[in-house]
């Protein structure tokens, strides 16, 4: 009754479908990634293009007003005496019409406005628009109060100083034009700017084209991966499941064939490689969590600079001179060529002589403007820039500096991190691998063992110096998976024995066709007269509950297996095994052609 109630709930139970779930997952990712880019490169490319073009219109505009004002400003100050017609057909206006057309022929520049302080268009080289009110223009109304505003839009028909133009990108500036320190007239200056758009959009269609590719074969290939391990999963469920089937018809004849001593055996092996997974496991989670951790807050800072600097940068010709602004890019560049990192140490000491030398400089809040150029990585010749620091926006420009060099400081903590993120993972897949055709392979030993050493990097950086001595590092034949589950013992067993805290040395060396493998620890040692029992199954020298007594003589097995020998030197506070393995090619037990005797750490099987 018991059996088929289970039998029931089990054929119940819905498959997860993974390689559908992967899909939806997936390809919504990349499809909603592709757009955000393709959406956030076209808006800071019409900015950038506004900003350009707002720059070439003031400039243009200086240069037009400069040259028509000592002349035509008279009749323009008289325009309100004008009706419209009159105004349009006026000699000054065709004169100042023929003038603009030649100072703007060979120019991007497709018409020119010129309005009085009340909004009237006094001046077109389209005459139909002399007259027009302007007054509520919120262009108008922003040039009138000392600023540029630029428009960026798209229209159908166009007139232009060459004639009518059809299907263009315009944009148009409203500039002020000042003189003696007064607004005298808004100009208006139209740009045709069609082409850079057009480039824009063909460079946004190829990023999202590219994007669509990269994620394509990227998605084409975590396709495989996933169609791999479901098939992986499958397999295994459907061989635990003929195993359970098998076991269950055979339990009453297996149990009279094993032993209590064989089940017990079995049972601490098992357990004895979980925990030692579970261990790795729960420090490859750390070192994952590290990198990923410094990678959100980079980004975040990142964003926050980003979107400050890029606000700010715009105002940057109408707060500073031309000088200042060099000197600001100097103190940029400075920041971002100084790489010494400032301890906690350095930095109080450094920061109460900074504030000292501020206040003899009757500098404003002298504590923020030190901690702003600490931060930094300014700590000499501050003499240098004292201009900025004693600026009248010295508040803004040392934050448009500071978020300035952060951009390039988190940039470089994100690379440092994915790269230490990459290289967890790497170790951890290699260390999961599992070689299922029974037969040696030729590797280097040290891959082996730089991947245990990776995955116990949560516990080698805090406390234990490690020493590498590679005088060679040979290729041989062996068995990869086991000979990781060798120095995973080993190293394993050195970092309990120093409770963490002390040293270890691996060196390795060949020696005629051997290749020789030194690890070595200062922990508390292993007594001389347990030395001879420390390769016995279920001999441990550690407390109750910290193992099994397992794990050497597990590795003395994989080690015979390779027709190898390890040995073992102990006394206080240094604690050695050596290792010797034939370079030459290891010849298969026609008995074990099929299968290892041992598997690594983490399969679900026993020795």
């Amino acid at each position: 009754m018991t059996n088929s109630i289970t039998d029931s709930a089990q054929s119940t139970v819905r498959p997860f479908k993974l390689v559908r779930y992967f899909s939806i997952a997936s390809i919504s990712a990349f499809a909603i990634a592709t757009a955000i880019l393709g959406i956030v490169y076209r808006d800071q490319s019409v900015r950038d293009l506004i900003s350009q073009g707002e720059q070439q219109n003031e400039t243009l505009t200086r240069a037009f007003a400069n040259s028509i004002w000592s002349e035509y400003s008279p009749f323009l100050s008289m325009t309100q005496q004008f009706s419209n017609e009159e105004l349009r057909k006026h000699t000054h206006t065709i004169q100042l019409q023929k003038k603009a057309i030649a100072q703007m022929r060979g120019s991007s520049a497709l018409k020119v406005k010129i309005y009085d302080l009340q909004g009237r268009t006094v001046f077109s080289t389209d005459a139909a628009q002399i007259g027009k009110d302007k007054s509520e223009s919120t262009g108008f109304k922003t040039a009138l109060a000392g600023d540029t505003l630029s428009q960026l839009g798209h229209r159908d028909t166009f007139k232009a100083l060459a004639g009518s133009l059809n299907d263009r990108n315009v944009l148009s500036s409203y500039v002020p034009i000042v003189r003696n320190s007064q607004v005298a007239g808004v100009f208006e200056l139209y740009n045709d700017v069609t082409p850079l758009v057009q480039r824009i959009e063909t460079t946004q269609r190829f990023i999202i084209f590219k994007s669509i590719l990269i994620f394509g074969v990227l998605y084409l290939i975590l396709l495989c991966l996933v169609r791999y391990a479901a098939k992986v999963i499958q397999s295994q469920n459907e061989a635990l499941q003929k195993s359970a089937g098998a076991h269950k018809h055979q339990a009453d004849a297996l149990k009279q064939a094993l032993d209590d001593v064989q089940t017990a055996q079995s049972q601490l092996i098992h357990q004895e490689k979980l925990a030692a997974l579970g261990h790795l496991v729960a420090g490859v989670a750390h070192e994952i969590n590290t990198p990923l951790g410094a990678i959100q807050a980079s980004g975040v800072n990142m964003s926050k600079a980003l979107e400050e600097a890029l606000s700010e940068i715009p105002h940057l010709s109408q707060k500073l001179t031309q000088a200042e602004q060099v000197l600001l890019f100097r103190l940029v560049e400075q920041s971002q060529q100084n790489e010494r990192l400032i301890t906690s140490n350095e930095r109080r000491p450094l920061r109460k002589a900074m504030v000292q030398q501020l206040k003899e400089w009757d500098v404003e809040n002298p504590r923020r403007v030190a901690n702003l150029m600490i931060d930094m990585g300014i700590v000499d010749n501050l003499d240098v820039f004292l201009p900025l620091i004693n600026h009248q926006q010295s508040a803004w420009i040392l934050q448009l500096a500071y978020n300035l060099t952060r951009l390039p400081v988190s940039n470089s903590t994100i690379l440092k991190a994915v790269e230490r993120a990459a290289k967890v993972v790497f170790a951890l897949k290699n260390y999961a691998r599992q070689d299922h055709s029974g037969q040696p392979i030729l590797v280097k030993i040290t891959t082996g063992i730089e991947t245990v050493l990776e995955l116990y990097h949560n516990e080698l950086k805090h406390g234990v110096e490690l020493t590498r001595h590679y005088d060679a590092e040979p290729e041989l034949w062996c068995y990869p998976d086991e000979l990781i589950q060798v120095w995973t013992n080993l190293i394993h067993n050195g970092l309990q024995a120093m409770d963490s805290q002390g040293a270890i040395s691996i060196s390795v060396q060949q020696i005629a066709d051997d290749c020789q493998v030194k690890i070595t620890d200062s922990g508390k040692g292993i007594p001389t007269h347990v030395q001879s029992q420390i390769f016995e199954p279920f001999f441990t020298t550690k407390k109750a509950g910290e193992g099994s007594g397992l794990g050497l003589h597990i590795s003395q097995q994989i080690i015979d297996k390779h027709k190898g020998t390890i040995t073992l030197k102990s006394e206080l506070g240094h604690t050695e095994f050596t290792i010797r393995l034939p370079l030459t090619r290891l010849q298969e037990d026609p008995d074990n052609s099929s299968e290892s005797n041992t598997a690594p750490i983490g399969e679900l099987s026993y020795v």
